[in-house]
């Protein structure tokens, strides 16, 4: 099963600071790494959409986190 996934990082003024993640994915657990060295420390959103190829299916995540230099 494939699916098109976005992973989108904002800051706490809405603000898209990051897109890592764009593109088809196939099904399973996937790890990426972020340069951090660009980011001020404080917190962030994270956002996960996922839309199934023949668009049965969309979800959409978002979560925050803390980042500390």
């Amino acid at each position: 099963m494939e699916s098109h996934v976005k992973l989108t990082i904002e800051n706490n003024y809405n603000t898209v600071v990051a897109t890592p993640v764009d593109e088809i994915k196939s099904a399973g657990y996937w790890n990426i790494t972020i340069n951090s060295s660009d980011y001020q420390a404080g917190v962030y959103f994270y956002t996960i959409e996922s839309q199934g190829i023949n668009n049965i299916y969309y979800n959409k995540i978002t979560k925050h986190f803390l980042f500390v230099k």
